[in-house]
């Protein structure tokens, strides 16, 4: 469906590409070959694993790759001990993925999967806007130094590691513990959809939702052809994170999400509320509320960062945020 009208933005992602693999020499005609017939099953075999491998993201214990070095830097930079940046996912990694599992109110299973590392990679990107470094989800020697000096001009010890005690200083909200029920629907909503930031999707009019991102239609308003751009709408991205984060249909588009929970006066919205912008009855827009004045939203221009956290923007803001918990 469609949605509503919404803010509308400008710019082109890159599209999907795919290579096939070459065929195995016994394959190939013309070719005379005594392996037997298990040796073509297994060929098969391994190319289905090779393509299952490209469409899983969850990292589990035992994985060895560049992305569990990331993931590392990520933890030991919050003070969660991953111990070593090898790029193992061992033992200690994995105790160090369900620490903060727990703390951010996540399913605790010890694997790295979209909605942990959403979460992981937005709480690094917290601490480096915070930090005034570049937010790239990266906690790298960059955001060591950063968090390092910004420890020294708070009086705090200047380790560069980004506990505790310096999240508390930076106004960041590390567990989540004691909220109203539901939370860890709430955190998991968030954290699947700050999990969309930093892939590159553009705003497309018309495109993404519960099963994640795709190409947009034609035409938004203007007369703009998204039919080649792949990422989300303002909806889309809020029909995902609902769906994928809490397993709830919020509609898909803005006009029906506005009507999809409890309304709030905005001055009492909080964390995973979403906001809507517009006129009269007329939704535009739909942003979903992190706190501290921050929201993540699929908005302009179109281009590589469309999915980004931003300042919230009262101007044009409708009177009321819908919390489908609590």
């Amino acid at each position: 469906m469609v949605p509503a009208p919404q803010d509308d933005p400008s710019g082109s992602p890159a599209g999907p590409s795919t290579r096939a693999a070459p065929a195995p020499a016994f394959l190939v005609r013309g070719h005379r070959s005594r392996a037997p017939r298990v040796a073509l099953l297994a060929a098969v075999g391994a190319v289905v694993a090779a393509v299952a491998a490209l469409l899983v993201v969850v990292m589990p214990a035992g994985a060895h790759t560049a992305d569990v070095r990331l993931l590392q830097r990520d933890l030991n930079g919050l003070a969660y001990p991953a111990g070593a940046v090898d790029g193992i996912y061992g033992s200690r990694t994995r105790s160090a993925v369900v620490a903060f599992q727990r703390d951010a109110a996540l399913a605790v299973d010890g694997d790295a999967g979209p909605m942990t590392m959403g979460a992981l990679t937005g709480k690094v990107k917290e601490v480096q806007r915070k930090a005034g470094t570049p937010a790239d989800g990266d906690y790298g020697p960059a955001t060591t130094a950063a968090v390092r000096r910004w420890q020294a001009a708070h009086h705090l010890t200047a380790d560069g590691i980004a506990g505790p005690r310096t999240m508390d200083a930076m106004g960041i909200r590390r567990v989540v513990r004691g909220t109203p029920p539901g939370n860890g629907n709430v955190e998991a909503v968030v954290a699947a959809a700050l999990s969309q930031t930093g892939r590159g999707l553009s705003y497309a009019w018309g495109a993404g939702g519960k099963n994640g991102p795709s190409y947009g239609v034609c035409c938004a308003p203007g007369g703009i052809d998204d039919r080649y751009r792949f990422g989300y709408d303002c909806s889309g991205l809020m029909d995902y994170a609902f769906w994928r984060g809490a397993g709830r249909s919020i509609g898909g588009y803005s006009g029906a999400q506005y009507q999809s929970g409890r309304r709030v006066p905005r001055a009492q919205m909080r964390r995973g509320d979403m906001l809507f912008w517009g006129y009269g009855s007329t939704t535009t827009h739909v942003a979903l509320y992190l706190g501290a004045g921050r929201m993540v939203e699929a908005n302009s221009p179109r281009t590589s960062t469309s999915v980004h956290v931003t300042s919230v923007r009262y101007s044009g803001m409708m009177p009321y945020a819908v919390r489908i918990f609590g």
